[in-house]
């Protein structure tokens, strides 16, 4: 017995095969991890990368900023505001933390992707 193929088969063929090949694309595509420092003041908009060592200096509306980034970790070391909530807010490190200074106008965030789903409260 001869079987002869046909168009249809071709493209049940092919959807299966996508339906195969981009979710193991997806998984073991080997995703970027890379994580950047945004820094934005009233005016500009800066971005840095937290794999270095750096102390940064930004002007903002009453007086100078300073940012320090160290071990994958940034965080607002001085700012000139009266309450100083800015550097009591720690350390940010993961997609989509935030701190700001905003008598100064300066915020700072993270920006890129997590490597796996993180869990952001535990429930018992």
């Amino acid at each position: 017995m001869k079987v002869k193929a046909r168009i249809l088969d071709f493209f049940i063929l092919l959807i299966f095969a996508a339906a195969v090949i981009f979710p193991a694309i997806k998984i073991f595509g080997g995703k970027s991890t890379k994580k950047n420092l945004i820094v934005q003041t009233r005016t500009e908009k800066y971005a840095y990368a937290l794999d270095k060592e750096l102390h940064l200096e930004f002007e903002g509306l009453i007086g100078k900023s300073h940012i320090s980034v160290s071990d994958g970790n940034a965080w607002f070391e001085d700012s000139p505001c009266d309450n100083k909530i800015c550097v009591e807010s720690g350390k940010i490190n993961g997609p989509n933390q935030w701190a700001a200074c905003l008598p100064n106008g300066i915020i700072i965030y993270i920006e890129g992707e997590t490597e796996k789903e993180e869990i952001d409260a535990i429930a018992n």
